[in-house]
């Protein structure tokens, strides 16, 4: 079982792996994961270079200890967001999740822009994104509880 945990997270882009006993749980094995982008994710990216926004910050983990992250993040331009919701999100634990890190977002002062393939392949995702950030916005972390 703790071999096909590890070879899945592996395989999901995790560089290193714990080497602890079995009865830990799997939220424990994982000391750090870098997930390589996916094909929304590497278009947002480019139409972003391309348009000569300001460089976002990529699977940025926001309200530390908690392990929630934004896919891209410009904590330091009015704490925007953007999050791509794929096809993954519709599993219930995921959306379960995913609404607890909207509201937890909220209440930490982000404005959070989501959006899905259709908008990220058109531009249109692109060119919300540059009129948030052309906004002049207040920062504060106060509220990150």
């Amino acid at each position: 079982m703790r071999a096909q945990a590890e070879a899945q997270l592996r395989s999901q882009g995790t560089v290193r792996v714990h080497k602890c006993i079995e009865d830990q749980p799997l939220s424990r094995i994982v000391e750090e994961v870098k997930r390589r982008p996916s094909k929304l994710e590497a278009t947002l990216a480019q139409q972003i270079r391309v348009l000569k926004l300001p460089e976002p910050k990529l699977n940025y983990r926001f309200c530390l200890p908690r392990l929630y992250e934004l896919d891209f993040a410009w904590p330091d331009h009015g704490k925007i967001a953007v999050e791509i919701q794929g096809m993954q999100h519709r599993v219930k634990a995921r959306f379960k999740n995913d609404i607890l890190k909207r509201q937890i977002a909220l209440f930490a002062g982000w404005k959070l822009l989501e959006v899905g393939g259709d908008e990220i392949r058109s531009g249109q995702a692109v060119k919300w994104l540059e009129d948030l950030l052309k906004v002049p916005h207040e920062t504060s972390e106060k509220n990150c509880k």
